[in-house]
Order: structure tokens, then sequence, then C-alpha cells
């Protein structure tokens, strides 16, 4: 009799995706297990839809022990997103740019599953502190080049390109609403605490 019930990697193609990766073949995780306390840097929408993780720096470093390698994979519905925890610091913009690339050519040469299952162009940098990476700088202009999006606290899936900037910026989103809390909210509360002489 045949089995009317689909397999758990036909449910789960991300998962399916790192099997068929002979590198990461063995690094699946659950949820976002792989990025151990990174996963904190990490929010989704909607829990159901987080189908796996893999730490790729782990998974390959024996494979590439010089290389500058890029951190995670996550999927999230049927699609996989690849950030990377790191400082925010201009220095360290030629060191991400360089992981950038080695990611871009793993997944062309030898993770083509993966690959297909980008939700976007853009890779996400996650600050692993404070952000010293000015939006208006030619580093942020660089990493642009290269579809490298820096989130501002936590990157939120899902996202997608045209959405990165505001979503991955979520702290700058909450800061602006804090400024514009300040301009209209405080000066009444000040001149409400103004009493009549």
């Amino acid at each position: 009799m045949a089995n009317k019930h689909p397999s758990v990697d036909s449910q789960n193609p991300f998962r399916e995706a790192v099997k068929k990766t002979r590198d990461v073949e063995d690094g699946y995780c659950p949820g976002l297990r792989a990025l151990g306390s990174n996963s904190d840097y990490v929010d989704v929408s909607d829990s159901r839809q987080l189908t796996g993780s893999v730490d790729l720096d782990v998974q390959t470093r024996n494979a590439y022990p010089r290389d500058s390698r890029w951190d995670y994979a996550v999927g999230y519905g049927v699609a996989a997103y690849f950030l990377e925890v790191h400082p925010a610091e201009t220095s360290e913009v030629s060191t991400v740019l360089r992981k950038a690339e080695w990611l871009e050519r793993w997944l062309r040469d030898h993770a083509p599953a993966l690959q297909r299952l980008s939700a976007t162009r853009s890779r996400y940098w996650v600050p692993s502190g404070r952000n010293d990476i000015l939006l208006t700088s030619k580093y942020q202009k660089m990493l642009a080049m290269r579809h490298v999006v820096i989130v501002r606290r936590r990157l939120v899936l899902p996202v997608d390109d045209g959405a990165a900037v505001t979503q991955g910026c979520d702290g700058r989103k909450k800061e602006a609403e804090k400024d514009e809390f300040a301009k209209k909210v405080l000066p009444l509360r000040h001149r409400s605490d103004k009493r009549p002489l």
C-alpha cells in the first residue's frame, strides 16, 4: 500500500537542500539551533515557518580552512536566508566582503540546491555589537554593490530586498519613532509641567 503521507524532507525544502550539499550534509539543525547564542540576533514572524539552520562556517572549515567563510544559512518557509554575525566596524568591511564573495562562489559551485532557495539576492550582516558604519558612508555603498545589507539590530524573517533597508534597520525605525515622539510629545509635557506664577 502506498504511503499517503509525504516524507518530512518533501515538506522541508531547506533540509532537503542541505542534505544534497556535500559540504554541509550533516550540518542541518532544527530551528535556529545552529546559531547557538547568536540565535538572539534573529526574529521570526511565524515560528511554524522556521525550517532549520546550518552553521556554514563550522561545517566547511575542514574543506576551506584558509578561506573567509560565511556564518549561517537559515530556512524560513520555502526559502533560505544567509546571515553573518560580525562586528560592524569600518575596519571589518573588507573581511565581510571577502566572506560574501566566498559565499557566492560556494553556493554557485558547491551548493546549487541552497542557492535556488535564496529568498533574495541580499546577504545579511548582523552587527555583534554597535554599528559604526554610517548609512551615507562609502562603506555602505561598497556593501550595497555586493548585495550585503547591514541589519540594525535583528534580522526579522521573512524579509525581501525591497523591505531590507526598512525591516533590516529595525533599530533605525524605532529610533526615528523615538525622535518623532520627542519632537511632538515631550514639548507638550514640559509645557504642561509649567505652573502659572
